[in-house]
């Protein structure tokens, strides 16, 4: 089938007539009784026109190949390129998450050797006392003026996903007399050194 006839074709099948096209392209009517006989081509803004008017494209009118109305735009490259490293830099983060957090907690201390009960005194130590003083102070009587811990009774330890910490406190009352007592925490880690801590019963 011939560019011609595809218009012919076409023109027929919206139920136009050679001047009614003629007059929508703003050309003569010899002009398109010329194309549908294929004594002359259109040129590529009246192909343009022509697709638009009777609702193809311009690949079918040129070629004819009904495939091309649906021709798939393939990326370039250097685009697929691009998306396949932001892809497998998503994937291994969202793996290296994963693993870090389902890592029993040695994989933090490993740095640490010795030096592991410590930083984890020393880092949430002050805090656990700050964020438990109600829970600590309820059943004494006694007007208390501060509560101090002792890092030197330090003991933590670490299982699975969890960190056992206990160490003394001092209670210094307004009387200036003081009560060591023992308190021991379970924090259950939720990132690299990031745990939610609770009282242990």
């Amino acid at each position: 089938m011939t560019i011609g006839t595809r218009i012919q074709k076409l023109r027929t099948q919206k139920g136009y007539t050679q001047e009614y096209l003629a007059n929508q392209l703003g050309i003569s009517r010899q002009a398109v009784h010329k194309w549908e006989k294929n004594e002359t081509r259109p040129d590529t803004d009246n192909l343009i026109l022509l697709a638009e008017i009777l609702g193809t494209t311009v690949e079918y009118i040129a070629v004819g190949d009904a495939k091309t109305t649906t021709a798939k735009k393939h990326l370039p490259v250097w685009v697929k390129y691009i998306l396949i490293i932001i892809i497998t830099a998503v994937i291994t983060f969202t793996a290296t998450v994963i693993y870090i957090a389902n890592r029993p907690v040695s994989f933090d201390a490993g740095a640490c050797g010795g030096g592991f009960a410590t930083a984890v005194y020393d880092q949430y130590a002050d805090t656990l006392i700050a964020d438990n003083y109600f829970h600590l102070t309820r059943d004494i009587d006694r007007d208390i003026v501060s509560i101090t811990p002792v890092r030197d009774s330090r003991d933590v330890k670490y299982e699975g996903k969890a960190i056992y910490m206990s160490f003394d406190i001092i209670y210094t009352f307004d009387d200036l007399t003081t009560e060591t007592d023992n308190i021991s925490f379970i924090g259950e880690r939720k990132w690299i050194q990031n745990y939610k801590w609770r009282l242990a019963q």
